[in-house]
């Protein structure tokens, strides 16, 4: 049989009396030691002071740029002044016009040419070559060129190379200078011969 103080009886009135255990101690230690290291850390950052930042100069933020939307008199006043430089394919052109609210290149125009009139379209892109030969630096304006325009600019810049060469070599053949194009070609300083009846 089993052991009546094994299985609880026993004793008076069969019960045994339950020995009371003391609560452990580790957990109050943990608790103390948290509480501790967050005190230290807070009185560490109370007592160091902040490493002071260099001082960064002031500048002048540059003014924000406002693009301004192309007036329609503005590119017509422009493009009549500088008209000559436009290259027309089927009486069409592109041209960039310089915004001065965004101090950058974005008003793009398609012109259209009809009799002595020139309707203006705004593009969101370019078509063509923006034309970079044969007109003057610094323009307020830039003209384009169909890829056509400027294979054929290529070809006349070659012919006309290759004539110039050819013209370089048949005066250097001929004695003339090719400094001095139009100098008289050197001749030969003929010889004095006597008169032949002796006089």
């Amino acid at each position: 049989m089993d052991d009546p103080d094994e299985i609880g009886g026993g004793g008076e009135g069969g019960e045994t009396p339950v020995e009371s255990k003391r609560p452990s101690t580790v957990p109050s230690w943990v608790m103390l030691g948290f509480a501790a290291g967050v005190l230290t850390m807070w009185l560490l950052r109370a007592t160091v002071e902040p490493a002071e930042t260099p001082a960064v100069p002031a500048t002048v933020a540059p003014p924000p740029r406002v693009v301004t939307q192309p007036r329609p008199m503005e590119i017509e006043a422009v493009f009549a002044q500088y008209a000559e430089h436009a290259r027309w394919s089927n009486d069409t052109t592109e041209v960039v016009l310089w915004n001065r609210g965004a101090q950058e290149i974005i008003d793009r125009f398609e012109v259209r040419r009809v009799g002595d009139e020139y309707f203006f379209r705004t593009i969101p892109q370019l078509t063509r070559r923006v034309l970079n030969h044969g007109v003057p630096d610094n323009l307020p304006i830039q003209f384009t060129e169909t890829e056509a325009q400027y294979q054929q600019w290529l070809k006349d810049v070659a012919k006309e190379n290759a004539r110039q060469g050819a013209k370089s070599l048949i005066e250097v053949m001929s004695g003339r200078s090719p400094a001095d194009p139009g100098a008289p070609p050197a001749q030969s300083t003929p010889t004095l011969q006597p008169p032949a009846d002796g006089k």
